[in-house]
C-alpha cells in the first residue's frame, strides 16, 4: 500500500477589531496585500508590494486566507495584535496546491478570478 504524503495548510479567519478608524483599515489592508500607487496625476503607476507578495495564498472571501503551513508564521505575526483571529490545520488537496502554486504568478485581477472558481 503506497503511502501518500499529507499537505498541511491552515486556514486563517481575521476581522477588524471594533472601532478601527477606516483609515487605519486601509493602511492594514494596504500592508498585507498590497495597492496600485498613482503618482504625478495618475501619469505613473507603482504597484506596492504587500506582506503576501511572496506567499502564495488563496482568499475565497473576505477576512479569509488560507496558506501553507510553511508560510503560516510570517503570516500570523503580522496579523496578531491587530486583528481578531481564527486560525486551523486543515489538509490541502492536490487542486489546492495547484491553485496556490498559480497564486503567486498571478496579477490582482488574476486573483480575484482564481478566488471566484474556489467558490464553485
Amino acid at each position: 500500500m503506497k503511502k501518500e504524503s499529507v499537505k498541511l495548510g491552515y486556514l486563517i479567519a481575521f476581522r477588524f477589531k471594533k472601532r478601527l478608524k477606516a483609515k487605519a483599515r486601509v493602511r492594514f489592508c494596504q500592508a498585507l496585500y498590497g495597492y496600485l500607487d498613482h503618482s504625478q496625476y495618475g501619469r505613473y503607476r507603482y504597484q506596492r508590494a504587500g506582506l503576501l507578495k511572496g506567499v502564495p495564498y488563496l482568499s475565497p472571501i473576505r477576512g479569509l486566507l488560507i496558506v501553507k503551513s510553511e508560510h503560516r508564521e510570517r503570516v500570523l505575526s503580522f496579523l496578531k495584535g491587530k486583528v481578531e483571529l481564527y486560525v486551523r490545520e486543515i489538509i490541502l488537496k492536490p487542486e489546492d496546491l495547484k491553485m496556490l502554486a498559480k497564486s503567486l504568478v498571478l496579477d490582482r485581477k488574476g486573483l480575484a478570478q482564481l478566488n471566484k472558481e474556489l467558490l464553485k
